[in-house]
């Protein structure tokens, strides 16, 4: 009797960085053991690194449905990327945060972009008008971080004078992906005179 092979796809998608599976070999490996994901590496399946995001899940997920993807979806299918290593994908992720100081995480929002060398942060520190923020503003500022040489994110390269070219090419790309995603703060006159003052 032959046996037809099980039709399954599985997506795991969370709200942890990269390092903290245990198969990146990160600090975090002890608490976040992945077993699964270790041994399917360890016997040969490749793991490829490419950027997407949240917003691409749905499109990806109709892709495979044979559903078209409603030209309202910010997100593209990543389908073909991970059939074909050869295509390439995102070159850069724009990411978020919301809730000042919200979530007892005490986080200031922020907004930022992520390269496969570089993540370049802009804290804005304002509550705007986003719920479970708390109404007080923190001090603005930039951080920028070469994600080969550290990882960790424990040097902020920005406003070191060899640096200053790629924060600049970085935020170039942030100002694109932002008018990309509509994301723009338009709204937020407050905001943008603050970002415009901290250069």
């Amino acid at each position: 009797m032959s046996r037809t092979p099980l039709n399954i796809l599985c997506i795991m998608s969370d709200d942890h960085s990269a390092e903290a599976i245990s198969c990146y070999d990160s600090r975090l490996a002890p608490a976040f053991q992945t077993p699964n994901l270790d041994r399917i590496g360890r016997e040969g399946l490749r793991l490829e690194c490419f950027y997407s995001t949240n917003i691409d899940i749905a499109p990806t997920l109709l892709d495979y449905a044979g559903v078209d993807v409603p030209g309202t979806m910010q997100g593209k299918s990543f389908r073909a990327r991970l059939a074909d290593p050869g295509i390439s994908g995102r070159d850069a992720i724009y990411f978020r945060y919301w809730m000042h100081l919200g979530h007892h995480h005490q986080n200031p929002a922020h907004y930022g972009i992520r390269t496969e060398r570089w993540k370049l942060i802009c804290y804005y520190g304002l509550p705007l008008d986003a719920s479970g923020t708390l109404p007080v503003e923190t001090p603005g500022g930039w951080e920028l971080y070469d994600m080969q040489n550290d990882r960790l994110e424990l040097s902020n390269l920005y406003g070191q004078p060899e640096h200053n070219h790629v924060a600049e090419e970085l935020k170039q790309r942030l100002t694109e992906l932002k008018e990309q995603f509509g994301d723009t703060d338009e709204r937020y006159p407050s905001l943008q005179e603050k970002v415009a003052k901290m250069g």
